[in-house]
């Protein structure tokens, strides 16, 4: 078995189309239709589909080692994710930047660094599982005050259905934007900003709403003082 055999086994298991698990990731369908096909991640994206799925890198790109980071962990070898000495666990910090106005491309996304919480926080009060976690900086002012320019947030990828009028990092037509989601009766949707003097609400229909790409849910955010 080869890494696009292991890729494409993996997609099948979280029951994913490749459109969907190429907007999860920050990159265009063809990109996962050439991944598919054989072509070899770089790095930066090659550790976000290990994140992803919950598996160790060195697994998805040569099929040795452990699967799963839990029991990469367990065996001392090295995984993108992992429970540390103190009980924390690692996020990755990306370089992408989700627009609080009118969007930014993701296949500008790279890791800066990593965030550490404590594995019960994540767990008893966000109700995420930590492989799930990713961490981004908030651009521009239409989320305000809520989220502010160069804000922090917590994205659960978790979640990708639309409930409770909260606030999401979603892809449309490649750009990422972090907003307000409202679901209506009629199955259409309501795009929001909390700043309505930067950026008025958008109205979605039913049939397009079907295509909106939900990157994951805002559960959390930090900002400077």
């Amino acid at each position: 078995m080869e890494f696009n055999d292991r890729l494409r086994q993996l997609r099948a298991e979280k029951g994913m189309t490749q459109g969907k698990l190429a907007g999860k990731i920050g990159i265009s369908y063809g990109t996962i239709q050439a991944y598919e096909r054989g072509q070899i991640p770089k790095g930066d994206y090659l550790l976000k589909l290990a994140v992803f799925f919950g598996v160790s890198i060195q697994w998805l790109l040569t099929g040795k080692g452990s699967k799963r980071v839990g029991e990469a962990f367990e065996d001392g070898e090295d995984s993108d994710y992992k429970k540390e000495e103190t009980d924390l666990v690692r996020v990755s910090l990306y370089n992408a930047e989700p627009s609080a106005g009118g969007g930014t491309h993701p296949d500008l996304e790279k890791i800066k660094h990593f965030l550490s919480f404590r594995q019960d926080w994540v767990k008893n009060e966000l109700r995420a599982d930590p492989k799930d976690l990713v961490a981004v900086n908030v651009s521009g002012h239409s989320m305000e005050p809520t989220l502010r320019d160069r804000d922090t947030i917590l994205v659960n990828k978790g979640v990708d259905t639309i409930k409770d009028n909260a606030i999401y990092v979603i892809n449309v037509d490649g750009l990422l934007m972090v907003k307000r989601l409202e679901r209506r009766i009629d199955g259409s949707v309501m795009i929001r900003a909390d700043n309505k003097a930067v950026s008025s609400d958008q109205h979605v229909s039913k049939e397009e709403a079907e295509k909106l790409i939900i990157v994951g849910r805002v559960v959390w955010f930090a900002r400077q003082i």
